[in-house]
């Protein structure tokens, strides 16, 4: 056993609060702020907490950090990005800057169609090499846990390509975070093709995909101009039948009743909701799904924002994601996505920090073994160096509320495993 010891840390974060009431309603108390100092040990070959305990000069361990000064927090998780891409489309911001709407972008060409044909043209190495660079920029500002979809893939062919990417980084030692893969098989219709065939296709794909482990899960794009409801549900029971989870790309510029049709499927996230029913609202509260919602995704399209503080309040389980990609988030990071939670959906630090941990953890079926500084949970730590008069707060509040409002970066982090 390695085991490795973080020592007088002015306090830690557990979150076990949290995870008592699911996530529901969060408050400061449930953060389980405990105030230091006190040391923190992980087994770093199995990658798990072994013990959080006063700090006791006479204890000793393989390796020992100093963490005076420091805050440890669990690490963000993102459930909800595009990162595996190719090509730049910088020039479709200005477009809806001046005026084109979503729709008209992708109707000339552009949007997911744009990246289809960058995709086609660019080699696997460079793909691979890219993804590096964003998943390090990730890890620098707290990102751990990063779900990845496919999506851009055009064909079957074109997809399960973009899955083995996946997969190679998933299962590599050196990748800075950790992964986990949906297949977003109905991203967009290519021109010409017919949307029943189309989906067929990815139907019939799938048993590829559970063979060689490829995706954690399905998602789907059911929206006006890109796939109908009808066809996502029939490629999200085909994925059930198999084994894989849905999560949902809903109600982001319609209202389709997205939620209320996948919540009963058990899908574990809706994500965007800008245009949630309340049908939608009340069948998240008395499920398991998260609703999680993607604000930066609406600062760089100029859309509404989801109803954060309305879903929050029903107390359904709400989790905050950076919808990472070319064409509607370019922001690496979850500090936008922080800062906007707050600015734009007026949710509270608490909220904030179980939108980026437990809630996202449960997003991808994780919280029954991450998101918790917690004995035998996995040891994906923060550490936080934060000013003098916010490390003295006796709940935490203050803490958490600088780390969000001034986009702080982790001073260190670890990741189980690597």
């Amino acid at each position: 056993m390695a085991r490795l010891r973080i020592k007088n840390l002015a306090g830690i974060f557990s979150s076990e609060g949290l995870a008592r009431k699911e996530g529901r309603r969060p408050e400061i108390a449930d953060c389980g702020f405990i105030k230091g100092p006190v040391d923190l040990v992980m087994d770093t070959a199995k990658g798990v907490i072994l013990d959080i305990e006063p700090s006791i000069a006479s204890q000793s361990s393989d390796r020992e950090v100093d963490g005076q000064g420091l805050v440890a927090t669990p690490g963000f998780i993102d459930s909800h990005t595009h990162a595996l891409f190719a090509g730049t489309r910088a020039r479709e911001y200005f477009m809806r800057w001046a005026g084109k709407s979503y729709r008209e972008i992708a109707a000339q060409g552009g949007g997911i169609l744009n990246t289809f044909a960058s995709m086609r043209e660019t080699c696997d190495e460079d793909l691979i090499a890219d993804l590096y660079e964003r998943l390090r920029a990730m890890r620098a500002a707290g990102t751990l846990v990063v779900e990845i979809k496919s999506g851009y893939g055009e064909t079957p062919d074109g997809e399960l390509r973009m899955l083995r990417l996946i997969k190679m980084a998933k299962s590599d030692p050196l990748c800075p975070v950790k992964i986990r893969s949906s297949f977003l098989a109905l991203h967009a219709v290519p021109k010409g093709a017919s949307e029943e065939d189309y989906v067929s296709s990815m139907i019939a794909v799938l048993p590829t995909v559970v063979s060689e482990s490829l995706a954690d899960y399905v998602d789907a794009f059911p929206e006006e101009g890109f796939f109908s409801l009808e066809q996502s549900l029939r490629f999200a029971r085909a994925a059930e039948k198999l084994g894989l989870r849905s999560k949902v790309h809903a109600d982001e510029l319609t209202s389709m009743s997205c939620v209320e049709s996948f919540v009963p499927l058990g899908a574990l996230s809706v994500d965007h909701l800008q245009k949630i029913s309340a049908e939608g609202v009340q069948a998240l509260c008395s499920s398991q799904t998260v609703a999680t919602f993607l604000p930066s995704t609406s600062f760089y399209l100029d859309l509404e924002y989801a109803p954060a503080r309305a879903v929050l309040d029903a107390g359904a389980r709400v989790a905050l994601a950076s919808d990472y990609n070319p064409g509607t988030s370019p922001e690496a990071g979850l500090q936008l996505t922080a800062l906007l939670a707050a600015s734009r959906m007026k949710l509270s630090a608490a909220e904030i920090f179980a939108g980026l941990t437990l809630n996202a953890a449960a997003a991808l079926g994780l919280d029954r073994d991450h998101a918790q500084l917690k004995v035998g949970f996995a040891a994906d730590i923060l550490l936080w160096k934060l000013t003098s008069s916010a490390a003295s707060s006796a709940n935490g509040q203050e803490l958490l509320e600088e780390i969000f409002v001034e986009s702080r970066k982790p001073l260190l982090s670890y990741v189980a495993g690597k």
